[in-house]
């Protein structure tokens, strides 16, 4: 198993990237990026890792299969939380967006899960352990340089849930090491890098 030190190491090597250009391109209503993005880790399920945003701003979901055991193992899902928006908002949609010749790294495997995730997160922090997603699955995505694509559409957060939050992963039916991983950023105004929610659309 990978000790806690090499898989931060790993994301460090990973996304120690300049933020890339923005896609010019209009959206659908008002376009929120994250509050938050939490790692998800199956290998320290109890550990509250710190938000990126801010700091480094990566993004990363990975698994590593193991072939003798026939199991998943060293599972890393990412956790998006957007505050927001207003109580009177309407039309929310989760999208994501990439320049055409972003770099991705790593790019192992680019089909990932979305899932919905019961709002407000815990106070005392993300952990593998304690976000439950929903049942039902959101939203597939398949992530390739110079998308923008609507992931799904719902009802937007009452005051009382406060925002919108959500887990990336691979699906359940893949069974081989997969990573990928890009750095969030961008203007809403003009184009984002990555995941954005928009409302009032």
């Amino acid at each position: 198993m990978l000790s806690r030190s090499v898989i931060l190491a790993l994301g460090t090597v990973a996304f120690a990237s300049v933020l890339p250009s923005t896609i010019e391109k209009r959206y659908c209503g008002t376009v929120l990026t994250p509050t938050s993005l939490h790692s998800l880790q199956q290998q320290f399920p109890d550990e509250v890792f710190p938000n990126t945003i801010g700091t480094t701003n990566q993004f990363y979901v990975s698994q590593n299969y193991d072939a003798e055991a026939g199991i998943l193992v060293n599972i890393v899902n990412q956790l998006a939380y957007f505050e927001g928006p207003p109580p009177t908002a309407y039309g929310c949609q989760l999208g994501i967006s990439f320049p055409p010749d972003y770099p991705f790294d790593p790019y192992n495997g680019n089909q990932l899960n979305v899932y919905t995730v019961p709002t407000p997160l815990p106070p005392t922090g993300p952990t593998y352990n304690n976000i439950v997603p929903n049942e039902f699955l959101f939203g597939t995505i398949t992530i390739v340089p110079g998308q923008t694509a609507v992931i799904n559409s719902h009802v937007c957060p009452t005051a009382g849930e406060g925002g919108l939050a959500y887990v990336f992963s691979y699906p359940e039916w893949s069974i081989e090491t997969s990573n990928i991983g890009w750095i969030q950023g961008g203007d809403p105004t003009e184009g984002v890098t990555g995941i954005y929610l928009s409302y009032n659309c």
